[in-house]
């Protein structure tokens, strides 16, 4: 990861918009000095880099309660920074603003960007989700990046001169070895898991206590004999039980006996007395058919003639009826026959009116004259008068379009004319415009010669022309000015040449464009008249045929209306003579003197007699079907007898129906006791059966937990323990091997070989040991050393420490924090070159420092520089200030 450019505005001291160029070409060197007094706000330019990347930094809080880099009394603040690495080149940007971005108003939420470069695509999604993408994006955490790219010398000397405790806590934080301590406290938690998993199933395996083999056997044999005692109790319970079933069955059928002999003597005489009511009824019965049948012979005469007469009458009434109905048609003939003449009539005067008034409007002269009001409504009228309109309007328009013929030929002369004038004037006004055009040309010409014009001499030639008269050599020289205006003027006036040309072509285009409109307009005018006047001819033609058709229709129905009129009277004769014969029908009818219809009283007749004798026939079945009845009841109630007596006898000599139901009782109960000690027995023996299998699960599950257990109880032994110390200790021993080997070439280029960093085996300390080679190999604690030793150490540690973060990617900018005020010039000369030796890598070094020496040696600077109330300005390689709206 290289950092390329960084944007920041109004942080710390540092307001305004700044921006730093690192990929200027006064970086080429790659190792530059960020130089200021003490305060000024150089360590700023770091945390614009963590903000922009991380929205944090790490000596100030950042966040919508408060945010401590805001410059002062601004609303306003920002970070950018456009890196490369190995998935492109990006940029990200952070901001934050107050409300409404006044200087003393609440703080707004952060907000951050990443973008893309090369697509110039942003990624979207909440803070976080932003964030979470740059760490992807970037391949570091913001602590990784820290140990990275951002090396604080000051860490690494609280790392070597800090307690046992506390070294083992900087160290977890600066290397990331905090896995080896939740691995440790993961490995003490599953010691104590499996410890008490070991200590729940014995728990548990102490409380399952299966039977012994004599209560075992013991309870097999009582569960045999009782099973055995259940089941003969059984049997004679159902014996008792049925015993007793059969006396009370027995019992039974002597009550239902009893109960149905005394039923069969009640059916007995319910029979007798029904016989002798059927007998009655069925005498009754016979009288009254008698009766039905001498009356119906009687009245059947006069009833039968009675119909004739009737159906004479009804034929009557229907012929008059008849008679009655033929008039009415006829007369209804005749008057749709009268209609339909008068109609016929009326319509041959409305045709002739119309035809006649289409002929008029054929004639105009004659239409104006005869229909000058009221004309009427229909259709073909209305089209008559539009037709004489029309005829006023083509004889109007024919005038205009003359008219305008006119106006179209004076538009054509004035143009000839004007054309003519412009062939004459335009050869001039362009010869015109073309010598005022070389004229300033000229001029323009003459006045950019002025260096040359100076060295002519009069006599000499020309260089360019060979002329020997150098007429503007010291003055006289043409007017730019007039030549300017004279060239405006010429081409004005061949413009308004031209202008008044176009506007005499535009005046003989507009009158021919009236013209033909007006022409194709009047056209069909001139075409519908037409049309309509071959319509009215057309109309008038079928107005004649029609009014022929409706005087012949008009005839033929005159000769209909006498022939209906002739029927008419036919049939009125006819009615009159069907009235006399049903007027004669109807006083003989009257003079038999019936009351009601004959025919409903003759089938009354007929009924009243079938239903005597069907009532007959039903009485004399009822009473043979009683008598039948009678004799099955006696045959029943003799029955009933005989099984009343059979039933006494199965009764006696049978025993005491309680007694039996109270030893059948005693019976099942001992076998209900029997049956509940039998299943008690079997809910025993198979709940020792389940406990014994729950024993031996449970068994085999603490024997595998104690296994577990002593493998966890080793593990925790070496790598556990309640803070995860054991492991984590283990790894920061391995981790600082490996830091050791990363920060020795650093430690060799600056000490010459003479120092060597090595680890302390027998310590718990995790402090290295320092081996002094040309001391013959002495080993002393780092205690012991300078100041500027102990820089040295410090610096070979950090740039091991940004090698073991770094992993496997490459990164291209480091940034070193103060530090070198301690050291002599040969230990701050062996740094430097340190450094130098990393730039010729291709990284891009940054060191903070406000040492002379630092400055004299790196003459690549950006320079901070405090100039009052609190505030400081940037300048040096890269730097430049922008305004406010370009942040």
């Amino acid at each position: 990861m290289k950092i390329l450019n960084l944007t920041f505005a109004n942080l710390n001291s540092l307001q305004g918009v700044w921006h730093i160029d690192f990929t200027s070409p006064e970086f080429r060197d790659g190792l530059f000095l960020i130089a200021g007094d003490t305060g000024a706000g150089k360590t700023t330019i770091l945390d614009a880099i963590s903000l922009a990347l991380y929205g944090r930094t790490v000596r100030v809080k950042v966040a919508q309660s408060s945010n401590e880099t805001m410059t002062r009394g601004t609303g306003h603040s920002m970070a950018e920074v456009t890196f490369a690495c190995g998935a492109g080149r990006f940029r990200a940007t952070w901001e934050q603003r107050r409300a409404r971005n006044k200087p003393d108003g609440a703080l707004q939420a952060a907000t951050m960007r990443l973008i893309d470069c090369q697509t110039d695509t942003h990624r979207q999604g909440t803070l976080v989700d932003i964030q979470r993408q740059i760490v992807e994006t970037v391949g570091l955490t913001f602590e990784q990046f820290q140990r990275t790219m951002m090396l604080a010398q000051g860490k690494f000397d609280q790392f070597l001169t800090a307690n046992k405790n506390d070294r083992a806590e900087i160290l977890q934080q600066a290397t990331g070895t905090e896995i080896y301590e939740k691995i440790g406290k993961s490995i003490y938690e599953r010691f104590k898991d499996a410890e008490e998993q070991k200590n729940q199933l014995e728990f548990k395996l102490g409380h399952l206590v299966p039977l012994d083999a004599d209560a075992l056997a013991g309870k097999l044999r009582e569960h045999d004999q009782t099973k055995k005692q259940a089941k003969e109790a059984g049997i004679a319970a159902r014996a008792k039980q049925s015993e007793t079933e059969r006396v009370q069955n027995l019992q039974e059928a002597f009550c239902k006996a009893k109960a149905a002999e005394r039923r069969r003597e009640d059916d007995l005489r319910d029979a007798e007395e029904a016989c002798r009511r059927a007998t009655l009824a069925a005498q009754t019965a016979k009288k009254a058919a008698t009766d039905a049948e001498t009356a119906q012979k009687e009245q059947t005469p006069s009833l039968k003639k009675a119909v004739e007469l009737g159906n004479a009458r009804k034929i009557a009434k229907a012929a008059f009826a008849e008679k009655q109905t033929a008039l009415g048609t006829a007369k209804s003939e005749l008057d749709a026959v009268l209609a339909k003449l008068k109609a016929e009539t009326n319509a041959a005067a409305s045709h002739a009116y119309v035809r006649d008034i289409l002929a008029d409007a054929l004639d105009n002269q004659r239409f104006a004259e005869k229909n000058k009001a009221n004309i009427p409504k229909s259709k073909d009228i209305k089209q008559a008068y539009a037709f004489v309109q029309m005829t006023g309007e083509l004889a109007s328009a024919a005038a205009k379009e003359e008219e305008l013929h006119k106006k179209a030929s004076a538009a054509q002369r004035a143009l000839d004319k004007e054309e003519t004038q412009c062939a004459v004037k335009r050869p001039l006004l362009t010869a015109n415009l073309e010598n005022a055009r070389n004229a300033r040309d000229l001029a323009l010409r003459v006045a950019s010669l002025e260096a040359h014009r100076e060295a002519l001499e009069d006599g000499k030639p020309c260089p360019l022309c060979g002329a020997l008269d150098h007429p503007y050599a010291v003055g006289g020289l043409p007017s730019q000015d007039d030549c300017t205006r004279a060239l405006n003027a010429a081409q004005k006036a061949l413009d308004a040449l031209n202008a008044e040309l176009d506007a005499k072509r535009a005046a003989r285009d507009a009158a021919r464009k009236v013209l033909e409109a007006f022409v194709r307009e009047n056209e069909d005018l001139r075409q519908h008249h037409d049309e309509l006047k071959t319509l009215l001819i057309a109309r008038r033609a079928k107005y004649d045929t029609a009014q022929q058709k409706a005087a012949e229709q008009a005839k033929a129905l005159r000769k209909e209306q006498t022939m209906r009129e002739t029927v008419a009277k036919k049939c009125d004769a006819a009615q009159k003579t069907a009235q006399a014969e049903l007027d004669k029908l109807n006083a003989a009818y009257a003079a038999l003197n019936i009351s009601g219809d004959p025919e409903t009283l003759l089938a009354g007749l007929q009924r009243a007699a079938d239903a005597a004798r069907k009532r007959l026939a039903d009485a004399n079945a009822n009473a043979k079907a009683a008598d039948t009845a009678l004799c099955s009841a006696k045959r029943e109630a003799k029955a009933a007898k005989a099984d009343l007596q059979e039933a006494e006898k199965a009764v006696q000599g049978l025993p005491d129906l309680n007694r039996l139901t109270q030893e059948a009782s005693a019976l099942r109960k001992q076998h209900q006791e029997l049956q509940e000690r039998l299943g008690a027995l079997r809910h025993e023996l198979e709940t020792d059966k389940e406990t014994r299998k729950s024993y031996d699960a449970c068994k085999k599950k603490r024997d595998d937990a104690v296994a577990a257990f002593e493998d966890w109880k080793a593990l925790n032994a070496y790598f556990g323990g309640l803070n995860g110390d054991h492991f984590k200790r283990y790894a920061q021993r391995i981790t600082l091997g490996i830091l050791l080997r990363h920060a020795k070439p650093h430690l060799d280029r600056m000490t010459g070989g003479r120092y060597e960093l090595v680890e302390d085996a027998k310590s718990e300390e995790l402090l290295p040991l320092v081996c002094d080679r040309e001391q013959g190999g002495t080993l002393r604690p780092v205690s012991n050393l300078s100041g500027g030793e102990r820089f040295q150490v410090s610096l070979a540690l950090a740039l091991g420490l940004s090698a073991m973060s770094a992993n496997r990617l490459r990164v291209d900018s480091l940034f070193l924090d103060e530090g070198f005020g301690t050291l002599d010039s040969q230990t701050l000369e062996a740094a430097l070159d340190t450094l130098c030796a990393l730039q010729q890598d291709g990284k891009t070094i940054g060191v903070i420092s406000h040492v002379a020496e630092v400055a004299e040696r790196l003459t690549t600077q950006i320079r901070v520089r405090k100039r009052g109330n609190g505030h400081s300005e940037l300048s040096g390689a890269g730097v430049s200030k922008k305004d406010e709206t370009e942040a």
